[in-house]
């Protein structure tokens, strides 16, 4: 293998939708990567790229989360477990399992906080350290012992436990206490360090000579399996903030630490600084792959690959481009980023090069402004301020762009501090309530700093405290940002393709042989069946198109397998962009609808509400525009929708519930607050839900009409006080009353949306 001399950049793992919190290595050529906002994605690696696989349809916790990691079925017929799978973490208080292929598993539920660490014992037992001050062994998908927690009279932990499984099957453990502890895997405690660290013990790790701590102190530490301490790391003590958030060690002894300072940071076996590699935000996880590559989660929502080996370098674009960025927002020797000197918002125009690319914008209002490319939805989402290096002063332990002397008396001065975007009227009335000032001074300094104050700066800050003020009492609320589409993605594809044969074999021997398939044309279907399994076509061609029309023009009794493969098949950009958006595609759609069985209608319904989340988004919509000839095949759906809406059925509720919820996303996300956009949707909604169905139609139905009151101020007077709040406050009682915890946490946001 040819080799750098330091680790360089591989590749860029995105989108997400919320800042990356963890992540965990399956093997060289499949990740797990987990935002804070419940979301695991799966990914496979595609030569130098990361491909993501369409198998988890919805999110694995439904608030924040804290760590993934990758389990294996030892002793299967002891711990129940499947060969492998991966395990997340987070403050619905349960640790979620699921398989590389997406299956979700039952949830291990024991602990009363957050749960925030987990690791597996050699004889294959998961253990997870929780917010609630315990760590419990668990035994297939049951407690089976806890060590700490309320009832412990010791009082061992305070807060967050990290939990480690050593080889000798011994538990290590540490938390806010600075403490660590070593257990046998039966909870008999062994060993205690006292003040292994200054400050609370963020991590702990398997080392080839025993473990590795770290810890809001900013230090790592070594030991021996028994607890020894063998080496004592400063590794980010020189950061503003020390937190170290993660830590992982090599094969060769080295570790590799990343925290608030947006760096990672590698350590040889002599613990001096070996490399340090800037990031664009704080680091929150950091693993080694087998190969030797590492893998960092940053809150930028981006994960990324770095390697030492040639071949798998980035190209000299993509480096170039992400040192760019670390330039503008933090490199050494900068003082301040020239605004003047960055492109205008006119570059947003102009569409990316490639998935994840990083462009700074200097932003009305803003200044500096990093902005990533998002292939899929065609649009530049911001990721945040580019700061640069601060030219501010520090004042009383706070820093400010200005620092001015004031008289309080005829002897005495006061050094006041003020920012560009404060108010010089707040700002003058605070210091003289300080100092107990007459009215007089306090004009006096308003006249002094009010030409030093920017009034527009101040009112987009105030802004941006409202929003995000606004956005931090919501947990589900708007739907566009709390989880966005709904992919129907569930398929049996073996069974698919085999029916898909039976069916084409039957139609050769019937009079209607015309419209099966040939051999060519089969081997052309089978061939995107088989390509579906990647959860990725590169292009899709006009004779792939040609065949998968010919599967629509099947006689109806034929025609459910054809009709799964095209909802299957429109879960790709290219498929949507080019079948799904085919008014002959369209067509032969709307009549499987309504000359076919309720299974048909259902298919339909999942293969149009994939088509809305996936499809091309266009100029139109960055512009907040709905594009007539999309807006036009929804309105044809919705219209055959009246005869279906009151049904027994929950499959066929929860379709149309489903395809209404990526409607309202969908124009929700262009900040369209024009009524009669929503209306016709909601009505459709409160007529489905005027029977019961299961909770995840009542969810979907109910977010979506509260996430049209969010954007819609007229819709949201007519939830309030109109003529939607019977029908709307009956559904929030229906949710409160839910055993359901997400259906808990909408209806607060729904009470609280509508002043209820």
């Amino acid at each position: 293998m040819n080799v750098e001399e330091t680790f360089v950049l591989s590749s860029s793992i995105s989108p997400h939708d919320y800042g990356v919190r963890d992540v965990a290595a399956l093997n060289d050529d499949e990740i797990c990567t987990l935002d804070e906002r419940g979301r695991a994605r799966i990914w496979s690696r595609n030569g130098n790229k990361w491909d993501q696989k369409d198998i988890l349809s919805q999110k694995v916790h439904e608030s924040l989360t804290m760590v993934v990691e990758v389990v294996h079925g030892i002793g299967v017929n002891q711990n129940n477990l499947p060969p492998v799978s991966y395990v997340t973490g987070g403050s619905d208080k349960a640790a979620r399992l699921f398989t590389p292929d997406g299956k979700v598993l039952d949830p291990l539920v024991g602990h009363t906080n957050c749960v925030g660490s987990i690791t597996q014992l050699p004889t294959g037992e998961i253990v997870t350290g929780g917010w609630d001050a315990a760590w419990i062994v668990w035994r297939g998908f049951h407690p089976s012992r806890m060590v700490g927690g309320e009832e412990d009279e010791a009082k061992l932990y305070q807060h967050a436990v990290q939990v480690l499984a050593l080889p000798s099957g011994n538990v290590v453990s540490g938390s806010a206490n600075k403490h660590i502890y070593i257990h046998t895997s039966e909870g008999k405690l062994v060993k205690t360090i006292n003040q292994a660290h200054n400050h609370a013990i963020r991590k702990l790790v398997i080392h080839p000579l025993g473990f590795a701590s770290c810890g809001n102190d900013g230090v790592i530490k070594l030991w021996s399996g028994d607890g020894d301490l063998l080496q004592s790391i400063n590794a980010h003590t020189s950061s503003e903030v020390k937190f170290i958030y993660g830590l992982a060690s090599f094969p060769n002894g080295n570790v590799a630490s990343c925290g608030e300072d947006g760096t990672v940071r590698i350590f040889g076996t002599d613990g001096k600084l070996v490399q340090s590699i800037p990031h664009p935000g704080p680091v929150r996880s950091v693993k080694v792959l087998p190969c030797g590559d590492i893998i960092t989660a940053c809150s930028d929502r981006v994960a990324r690959i770095w390697t030492m080996d040639i071949t798998k370098r980035a190209s000299d674009d993509e480096i170039h481009d992400y040192e760019q960025v670390i330039q503008n927002m933090a490199a050494a020797g900068m003082q301040s980023i020239d605004s003047e000197q960055l492109p205008d918002e006119s570059r947003l125009a102009k569409p990316g090069t490639k998935e994840g690319q990083l462009i700074v914008i200097n932003t009305a209002g803003k200044g500096p402004t990093v902005y990533q490319w998002d292939s899929a939805n065609q649009t530049w989402n911001e990721i945040g301020q580019a700061l640069g290096r601060s030219n501010k002063t520090e004042l009383e332990g706070k820093q400010y762009d200005h620092v001015t002397e004031i008289y309080i008396t005829e002897e005495q001065k006061v050094k006041l501090g003020f920012n560009k975007d404060d108010d010089p009227i707040e700002v003058a009335g605070a210091f003289c309530a300080k100092y107990g000032l007459p009215h007089t001074a306090r004009d006096q300094i308003i006249e002094h700093i009010k030409p030093l104050t920017d009034s527009f700066l101040g009112q987009q800050r105030k802004q941006r405290e409202e929003e995000e003020k606004e956005a931090h009492k919501f947990r589900h609320l708007p739907a566009w940002a709390s989880a966005g589409y709904e992919m129907q993605a569930q398929a049996n594809l073996n069974a698919m393709k085999s029916k898909l044969l039976e069916n084409n074999a039957a139609l050769l021997e019937s009079e209607k042989n015309t419209l099966a398939l040939n051999d060519n044309e089969m081997k052309i279907a089978s061939g995107l069946l088989d390509s579906l399994t990647a959860s990725h076509i590169a292009s899709f061609s006009a004779t792939q198109k040609q065949v998968a029309l010919k599967l629509l023009s099947w006689p109806i009794d034929k025609s459910l397998p054809a009709l799964d493969v095209i909802r299957m098949l429109l879960l790709q950009d290219s498929a949507a962009n080019e079948l799904g958006s085919d008014i002959v595609c369209q067509g032969l759609l709307l009549e499987a609808f309504k000359n076919g069985t309720e299974q048909h209608r259902i298919l339909v319904l999942r293969t149009v509400s994939n088509w809305v989340a996936k499809r091309k988004k266009t100029n139109q919509e960055r512009e907040g525009k709905i594009p007539e000839d999309a807006s036009m095949f929804v309105k044809q759906v919705l219209f055959l929708l009246p005869p279906y809406l009151v049904t027994e059925n929950d499959a066929l509720a929860t379709a149309m519930m489903t395809l209404f919820y990526n409607i309202v996303v969908w124009i929700g996300r262009m900040q369209i607050d024009a009524a009669d956009a929503y209306i016709p949707i909601i009505s459709l909604i409160f007529q489905v839900l005027a029977k019961k169905h299961k909770t995840r139609t009542l969810f979907y139905g109910l977010v979506s009409i509260a996430s049209a009151g969010w954007v819609c101020p007229a819709i949201k007077a007519s939830l309030k006080d109109g003529s939607f709040r019977n029908e709307v406050v009956s559904l929030i009682y229906q949710a409160k009353e839910s055993n359901e915890q997400m259906l808990q946490e909408l209806s607060v946001d729904c009470a609280k949306l509508i002043g209820l």
